[in-house]
């Protein structure tokens, strides 16, 4: 009597969409997660406030037995937005999803594949290309400097012949799966962080924990990443992008790695809004001088945040300076930063060596 061969049964995973005004790709991203290669999961969109017509673009899902609807009366930013979501979810492992994407059928199998075979792995985040632009990386992952800095692996010339590499990394938030027992061990998201910084604190607190980040170039998604923004939603953006950086650094170091830092990180703010200054850009310093007056206001609760994250940590900072990229010249640093958050045509590698 032959026996019957049973399909391999995965593991039941939750995604979570976090939806602001995507009217234009959420159909779209909807269509091709339903269509995935994997049987056990939910979809849990969460719409952030939207006032375009979002929602009634998803109304030929509304009775899908997957997809779960959680309408928020206002944009609570990613990281509320995306705790939300995670707070309804079932799974044992938790996805988050950019609504601007559009997966590969394998792209959920390749990932839970690797979290069930890889135990000490926390989380991971598939090789995310353009959306329409689908033979150019748009993201493979990010290293995280001593500085706190977010390095774009695909800004590193030496990092290019690994787009088919299993490697450490540290997650962008558009796509990334972890371990729901993980997430709510570490509390999830930095609830304090409307936009930037979420997904380098999340892969910080990751490591903190003693469980890696990985890479898989195997599970592919699409990404519609926006990067030309104005200078005038730039020098927004920088506000909360270096609140959320100064908040992130002292935030996950210990004191006497943190507070050296945070100081150092003072004064290179101050000086390259001066030299931006000089060189008559006036929105962006005002921006950068406003967020390190923003993060001595809210310092009480990057303190309160410290204490959690080190009562969590099993990892000592000296063992994650290993993983860390080794501080690149500061002015060099900013010039790769200072007008599109890491996205320039010009190669990190390039400029931090003139």
């Amino acid at each position: 009597m032959h026996k019957m061969k049973l399909k391999p049964l995965y593991p039941f995973v939750s995604i979570v969409i976090l939806n602001y005004n995507g009217q234009k790709f959420l159909k779209k991203c909807l269509q091709s997660v339903l269509g995935s290669d994997y049987e056990n999961f939910e979809i849990i969109l969460v719409d952030n406030g939207s006032t375009d017509k979002s929602l009634e673009s998803v109304k030929p899902f509304d009775r899908n037995p997957r997809l779960k609807m959680v309408c928020l009366k206002e944009n609570l930013g990613f990281s509320r937005g995306n705790n939300i979501g995670a707070s309804v979810a079932s799974g044992k492992y938790i996805v988050f999803l950019n609504n601007d994407t559009v997966v590969d059928r394998e792209w959920l199998k390749e990932l839970v594949s690797v979290m069930e075979r890889n135990p000490n792995v926390g989380a991971a985040q598939p090789k995310l290309l353009f959306l329409g632009r689908e033979d150019e990386v748009q993201s493979a992952g990010n290293f995280i400097d001593t500085l706190g800095f977010t390095i774009p692996r695909i800004r590193l010339v030496e990092e290019k012949e690994k787009y088919n590499e299993q490697v450490e990394i540290a997650a962008t938030g558009a796509a990334l799966i972890i371990r729901r027992n993980l997430f709510d061990h570490i509390r999830g998201f930095e609830p304090r962080f409307f936009v930037y910084y979420e997904d380098t604190d999340l892969s910080w607190r990751v490591r903190l924990a003693g469980k890696s980040i990985l890479f898989v170039p195997s599970s592919i998604v699409y990404h519609a990443e926006g990067a030309g923004f104005s200078r005038f939603k730039l020098a927004l953006r920088l506000t909360h992008y270096v609140r959320n950086h100064l908040f992130t650094v002292f935030k996950n170091y210990s004191l006497k790695n943190g507070l050296p830092r945070l100081v150092l990180l003072y004064l290179f703010y101050i000086a390259g809004a001066t030299w931006l200054a000089v060189r008559k850009t006036p929105e962006v310093p005002i921006n950068i001088l406003k967020a390190l007056f923003q993060f001595l206001k809210v310092f009480p609760q990057c303190w309160a945040s410290h204490m959690i994250a080190q009562a969590t940590r099993k990892v000592d900072d000296k063992e994650l300076f290993e993983s860390f990229l080794k501080p690149f010249n500061p002015f060099r640093l900013f010039q790769f930063y200072r007008k599109g958050m890491g996205y320039i045509s010009v190669d990190y590698a390039r400029i931090s060596s003139n």
